[in-house]
């Protein structure tokens, strides 16, 4: 039935049905060889390869996704473009996001601009970055606005990092000299809404070094970060040389959206002092779950590859042997938000902060709108930007 619509090229319904159904019907592994096949069997459907783009990237499957793109980049949409484009790009492909970043001009789609833009700012690219503003009327105003309330040059104690075109699995920003080291627990896109090369400018002016982190395996760090363990114990125990190799002594965690549980997890194991989080998941229980809407793929996924054990961070901070601050932000307005933070209320060592009249699911970005964002993260991390 899927193969006799396609057929009479039904592009944009039948793929989203075509999915779901591979899904309920042949699991992980059999969906994505079965969408692969209608890949080949149709490649010049755009809307197909773009469900199969986001298929993959939400099952974590960066090596499938490439080979995927090598096969069909031609047909590639601006909606595929901007999910692999947030990926750390093969060597022998590097080119093409270089191209695809130098190309944008006023005449691009708005989707085009927007990417350019932030991958502009996540690679620290600021010349460039400056360049594609100018377009920013027909894109997405928030890195402009982001970009206008940095803290200045001159408040800066450590340079800003900059990368080489491609989002890592761990990016370091990290100064002999430093206050202490923030653990920076990415969302499911690898940011924190804003760029991280925007976020570093703050910690750059607290003195702090930082060390990014992204987790391609879309399982929200619970399972380890490929490059730097075969699972979370040898994860954490590779970011433990890490941060001993710095000389560095106070630790710290930050995260945003997805990145929240693990910067309780990973804060607990490595003796951090405090954990700042905005909207972040606290309970990934089934039974928790089933009420939240969110990312069905994902939380499939967690169930059945994580140890369910692990998936509660009220019981992790319970049972704790040393003490961390907590501090979650989240919208009043927006109910599964609410539900996780408050999940953790009555918690000694968590401190909730709901946001009157947000109602969205970004509270970073309100929280800076309404409160000078440099004072707080110096006020929960007990630093001053003096």
């Amino acid at each position: 039935a899927i193969k006799l619509a396609l057929q009479l090229n039904n592009k944009v319904f039948v793929p989203k049905v075509a999915i779901q159904l591979a899904m309920n019907v042949f699991g992980e592994e059999g969906s994505i060889a079965f969408m692969a096949r209608l890949c080949e069997d149709y490649s010049g459907n755009k809307s197909l390869i773009s469900n199969q783009v986001s298929l993959l990237d939400s099952y974590g499957k960066t090596d499938e996704l490439f080979e995927l793109y090598r096969k069909h980049k031609a047909f590639f949409n601006n909606k595929s473009l901007s999910i692999i484009m947030r990926h750390d790009f093969p060597a022998e492909l590097s080119d093409d996001k270089d191209a695809y970043i130098r190309n944008v001009n006023d005449k691009s789609s708005k989707r085009h601009i927007n990417i350019a833009i932030r991958c502009s700012a996540e690679r620290g690219d600021t010349d460039r970055l400056k360049q594609i503003l100018r377009f920013s009327c027909r894109g997405n105003n928030d890195i402009s606005h982001w970009s206008s309330r940095l803290p200045e040059n001159s408040e800066l104690k450590r340079s800003v990092f900059s990368v080489d075109g491609n989002a890592k699995e761990l990016t370091p920003a990290v100064s002999k000299n430093s206050s202490g080291i923030v653990l920076v627990f990415t969302g499911m896109h690898g940011n924190v809404w804003m760029p991280c090369s925007f976020l570093d400018y703050y910690f750059a002016a607290l003195n702090l070094s930082a060390f990014y982190l992204r987790d391609y395996q879309r399982l929200l760090f619970l399972n380890g970060i490929a490059s730097l363990g075969k699972d979370f114990l040898s994860t954490v125990n590779r970011l433990r040389e890490i941060i001993e190799g710095t000389g560095i002594q106070r630790l710290f965690t930050f995260s945003a959206s997805a990145g929240g549980f693990a910067a309780i997890r990973y804060g607990l194991e490595l003796g951090a002092e405090t954990a700042l989080c905005f909207s972040p998941p606290f309970n990934l229980t089934q039974d928790f779950l089933e009420h939240d809407p969110r990312g069905k793929i994902v939380q499939r996924r967690l169930l059945s590859k994580v140890d369910n054990n692990v998936l509660d961070a009220r019981s992790l901070i319970e049972s704790a042997s040393n003490s961390m601050a907590v501090h979650t932000y989240y919208g009043d307005g927006v109910v599964t938000d609410r539900r996780h933070s408050e999940y953790l209320l009555g918690v000694q060592s968590v401190t909730l902060h709901p946001l009157e009249g947000c109602k969205n699911h970004d509270s970073l970005s309100f929280t800076a709108n309404r409160y000078n964002l440099l004072s707080l993260l110096g006020q929960h991390y007990n630093l001053s930007a003096a």
